[in-house]
C-alpha cells in the first residue's frame, strides 16, 4: 500500500509521545529522528494505530498502565502526518541486524504494539508537515486538538 492508500484506509500516521517532548518538539518546529540502539538509522517513528502507540509506553514510567492512566499523569500527545510523507516500517527492516530486529519487534509486541502499523523517515519532520496536534483528554476519554497559540503559550 503507498501513503494515499493508507491514508483512506487509517487516515493519519501519528508520533506519539508525553507532554514534556511535545514540548520541545514545539520549541524546536521538527520532529527529529532518533537511533532504537539496534540501527545506525536514525529515524522518525509513526504509528497507522488511531488510539495510542504501545511501544511509546517505553518512554513512560508505569508503562503496563491503561491509556486513561498515563493520560492522568503524563498529558499524553500526538502529532499527526499524512502517511504519504513515511515509509512503512516493514520496507525500512532491510536497514537493521536481522537478529536485533527480532529482539526490538519481540520486545514491541510484548507490550502490545503492532510493528506492522509502524511507519517511519530517515527525514525531520518539521512542525509545517503536521496537519494536527492532539492531547489526550482523560475526562472524555478522547483526544483534543492542541491550537499551539492558544492552548500552548510558549
Amino acid at each position: 500500500m503507498d501513503g494515499g492508500e493508507l491514508h483512506l484506509k487509517y487516515g493519519l500516521a501519528w508520533h506519539y509521545t508525553t507532554e514534556a517532548r511535545a514540548r520541545s518538539i514545539i520549541r524546536s518546529s521538527c520532529i527529529e529522528q532518533v537511533s532504537n540502539g539496534n540501527s545506525h538509522v536514525p529515524l522518525v517513528w509513526f504509528s497507522l494505530d488511531q488510539e495510542w502507540e504501545k511501544s511509546a509506553n517505553g518512554f513512560i514510567p508505569g508503562y503496563n498502565q491503561t491509556l486513561f492512566d498515563l493520560a492522568r499523569c503524563n498529558q499524553l500527545w500526538r502529532f499527526g502526518v499524512h502517511p504519504i510523507r513515511l515509509t512503512l516500517w516493514a520496507d525500512l527492516r532491510i536497514n537493521f541486524n536481522e537478529e536485533d530486529l527480532e529482539a526490538f519487534e519481540n520486545i514491541a509486541r510484548n507490550v502490545g504494539s503492532n510493528p506492522d502499523m509502524w511507519m517511519c523517515t530517515e527525514d525531520i519532520i518539521t512542525t509545517s508537515e503536521i496537519e494536527i496536534i492532539e492531547r489526550y483528554n482523560p475526562e472524555f476519554h478522547d483526544w483534543e486538538e492542541i491550537h499551539i497559540k492558544q492552548d500552548f503559550p510558549h
